[in-house]
């Protein structure tokens, strides 16, 4: 359903509608095939269409989504989900009824929002999303902890140690950086069969450079079948987009990397009155803002990299 907001700011009056948000999963994929007492890590994220003054401003990921999850077939059955603002969330179950299906149902509310702080509303309801999952028994290969962390330099480290192995070929490390696409960037030989405890390591020498990067194991058995363990994830601090400060000439930015900036001021009221793209370089920029135009009062600054949008405040003397 169309969902109708009205906002009363001052003197003007902004319609904002969004279509129902969708809830979009990822890893495992709808309908995939689980392995029986493995844990899974299940990724959502809520979004929706706005619009202002009837024109469509683009498709926007929810902030601050307060989600109830329902297990059905897996345990636990109302597990917490872990959420982080404008990247969505992540639960695990572990399947465990080997023949049945397992489904996992997400509802609960959102906030949306364009721009960040410049237009947007509060508590949207999203209904049920129900995804199935066809358990159909253990791994050949049982893992006992499978991690992920960032060294100084960003790279990923991989780690993961397997406690008995059957007919075990190799594993294919695959990344992803939306947590729906993946592609294999390595493979590391297993021992064939074991009883064992088995210790195994990867790096990723490609940096996150401030990016959510996901890792998860394609584990292929000698008659060529295979199955997907959990999905972790790893941030690379790096190389982000940050705003060091502003005022009404100038911003000051630490640039992720050399590339082009989109800047978008907004009035209070979801107005954009200035845009302009200028050329930064990696570390530190001042970069100076087209406001001579601008009547005095409180602002909004959007920047966009291409990959992070940050905001800030400033006022017009």
């Amino acid at each position: 359903m169309t969902k109708f907001l009205t906002i009363f700011l001052s003197l003007f009056t902004i319609l904002i509608v969004s279509a129902q948000p969708n809830v979009t999963i990822s890893n495992p994929l709808p309908n995939a095939a689980l392995d029986r007492n493995v844990a899974v890590t299940v990724y959502f994220n809520v979004k929706g269409v706005v619009f202002y003054d009837n024109t469509p401003l683009g498709l926007d990921f929810a902030e601050n989504i307060n989600s109830t999850i329902t297990v059905t077939g897996g345990s636990p059955t109302n597990p917490t989900p872990v959420c982080s603002p404008g990247d969505g969330c992540y639960v695990v179950f572990t399947p465990t009824t080997q023949g049945n299906s397992a489904s996992i149902v997400i509802s609960g509310t959102a906030d949306m929002q364009y721009g960040n702080d410049a237009i947007g509303f509060s508590n949207v309801t999203f209904n049920n999303r129900t995804v199935n999952y066809q358990v159909v028994g253990t791994l050949s290969v049982e893992l006992l902890s499978f991690d992920a962390k960032s060294d100084k330099a960003g790279q990923a480290i991989l780690e993961w140690v397997s406690s008995s192995e059957k007919n075990n070929s190799h594993f294919d490390i695959e990344r992803s950086y939306d947590g729906v696409k993946f592609e294999k960037i390595g493979q590391v030989a297993g021992v064939g069969t074991s009883e064992l405890e088995n210790k195994y390591a990867f790096t990723d020498n490609q940096k996150a450079e401030g990016r959510l990067a996901y890792y998860r194991l394609n584990i292929v058995d000698h008659n060529g079948e295979s199955r997907y363990s959990k999905v972790v994830v790893v941030y690379d601090k790096k190389g982000k987009l940050d705003i060091k400060s502003a005022n009404e000439q100038v911003v000051n930015v630490e640039a992720a990397d050399n590339g082009d900036l989109d800047m978008r001021i907004y009035s209070v009221n979801g107005q954009l009155v200035v845009s302009q793209t200028v050329a930064v370089t990696e570390g530190y920029n001042s970069v100076a803002l087209n406001t001579q135009t601008l009547a005095s009062g409180l602002y909004i600054l959007h920047l966009n990299d291409g990959r992070e949008r940050k905001t800030i405040k400033f006022v017009k003397n």
